[in-house]
């Protein structure tokens, strides 16, 4: 991951790379769930992860230490300010979680041309970047 810190605030471009990895102590064994919630810094929810959904990162048997990571292989966000807050639960008892931290993190996405046109969504679009493709076939003066 590259990422600048500004005090308290991680300064990520568009479509970069991102881990959010949480060190744990448990006073006993777990098996490790990492909730992971997007806002934008007015509060409004942008989207939410957790390997709960996936199975992912899950262990077999349970741990009472260790690391656990949520990695995004591009950050799909468009400029602006975001806060992330942290959910951490057991898949042994998937009815509440063990520990959270409410805006453990911010980031700051700067603009940059992601596209290589110098165009990006306008702010009032949405606050998701997704990358799609577009394909265009020419028909026929035969077609109808």
């Amino acid at each position: 991951m590259h990422s600048e810190t500004v005090g308290a605030i991680s300064v990520l471009p568009i479509g970069t790379p991102l881990s959010v990895k949480v060190s744990f102590s448990a006073p006993r064994a777990v098996r490790p769930i990492l909730g992971v919630v997007f806002k934008t810094g007015a509060g409004m929810p942008v989207f939410a992860v957790s390997n709960r959904f996936t199975n992912q990162g899950q262990s077999d048997d349970p741990i009472r230490k260790g690391e656990i990571s949520c990695n995004f292989d591009s950050l799909p966000l468009v400029p602006g300010t975001y806060v992330l807050s942290l959910y951490f639960g057991d898949f042994g008892d998937q009815t509440r979680d063990l520990d959270t931290v409410i805006d453990a993190i911010t980031l700051e996405v700067p603009p940059s041309d992601v596209f290589g046109t110098g165009m990006l969504p306008r702010p009032s679009d949405g606050p998701v970047l997704w990358k799609a493709s577009w394909s265009l076939t020419q028909a026929t003066d035969t077609d109808h």
